[in-house]
């Protein structure tokens, strides 16, 4: 069975996790308004040339449109069956009252959240998922816009701000229509959390959930057994994905060779199956490892709390019919990563 029919059956029935030790430091600096560099001054660590020297094809200033299939039952679907997941991560670290959850989606975590007790906000750009959030009816206040636009939107400040699966699709998409300039990659993903960081309380949290980029980043994988669908995904994989160092895969036979991210990122999207490609095989998921991300974040004004990453046991046991190693050795990349930040004091 493919890794793709294995997906669609095993991913909704494990969406449970396990701890991955990931500790490997990324130097960084906060983006600026120019792009990122192609060439990494040489002192820098190797994880971090990799995470700040990813061209873009696409024209400066412009936005890359989301895909109508990421709005798909499917897409929500999805989103919804690794609620247990987020729960796990995120509720343990809220601090209240007052939470936004922004990229609200469909909605299960942002419920998950008010649920608790939190008086919950919610935000998301499209049309559909804000249908699916005033539906909910148990929230303090729903809004459309970006993630960026977090201050203009809201006036009271929060004491936390939930960002789940969103931040590489703010890398990968960009900044608003109506930002001037429209930032894209770093840039955007700089902006985003320092807007965030202005919406915050003294001291308020800041947790992110997103992909975590493996550690040793650059050290080559092998992906064995590939099925005649999985050749097939692989070669659409490479004909949509806008990001060079991702397409930096190398396929013999039924074999596959890249570096530790190329194979996870193309890994991960191959579980959501073909179809999906329109959407998926544009973003790039992991975008640090879990220390530089920490890195990150505390350049642009947070303190770090609590750092994770987690390997989902349904991504293992859909790709359980490929042999992935490193180094010689079984490996499998995580497969989310949690950051729970505090709001530095300035005075």
């Amino acid at each position: 069975m493919s890794a793709l029919r294995s997906m669609r059956t095993s991913y909704q029935k494990r969406p449970s996790g396990r701890l991955v030790s990931q500790t490997i430091p990324l130097r960084v600096r906060p983006a600026g308004g120019e792009p990122a560099r192609d060439a990494p001054e040489p002192d820098e660590d190797p994880s971090f040339s990799l995470a700040l020297s990813l061209p873009d094809r696409r024209p400066r200033g412009a936005r890359l449109p989301m895909p109508t299939v990421a709005l798909e039952p499917r897409y929500f679907d999805r989103m919804g069956s690794s609620l247990g997941d987020k729960a796990r991560m995120v509720l343990p670290h809220l601090r209240g009252p007052l939470v936004l959850d922004v990229g609200a989606g469909g909605g299960e975590l942002t419920a998950a959240i008010a649920g608790a007790g939190f008086r919950t906000s919610a935000l998301d750009a499209a049309p559909d998922a804000i249908t699916r959030l005033t539906a909910l009816g148990m929230l303090h206040e729903v809004r459309r816009g970006y993630a960026e636009q977090v201050p203009q939107l809201f006036d009271e400040p929060f004491d936390t701000i939930v960002v789940s699966a969103l931040l590489h699709e703010v890398y990968s998409y960009g900044t608003s229509p109506n930002t001037e300039p429209i930032l894209r990659g770093y840039d955007a993903l700089a902006l985003t959390v320092t807007r965030c960081r202005e919406s915050l309380r003294g001291r308020g949290r800041l947790i992110i959930r997103d992909g975590v980029m493996p550690e040793r980043p650059t050290e080559p994988a092998t992906v064995d057994g590939l099925s005649d669908e999985d050749v097939e995904a692989f070669h659409d994989y490479l004909r949509r994905s806008p990001h060079p160092l991702l397409r930096a895969l190398h396929l013999r036979g039924r074999s596959l060779t890249g570096t530790r991210h190329a194979v996870a990122e193309f890994l991960l999207t191959l579980t959501w199956g073909i179809e999906t490609f329109p959407r998926e095989a544009l973003e790039r998921y992991q975008l640090f490892t879990l220390g530089g991300y920490s890195q990150y974040a505390g350049d642009l004004g947070f303190d770090l709390v609590h750092s994770e990453a987690v390997t989902q046991q349904g991504y293992v046991d859909a790709l359980s019919c490929l042999r992935v190693t490193s180094g010689d050795r079984p490996w499998f990349p995580a497969t989310n990563g949690l950051w729970v930040f505090e709001k530095r004091s300035t005075s």
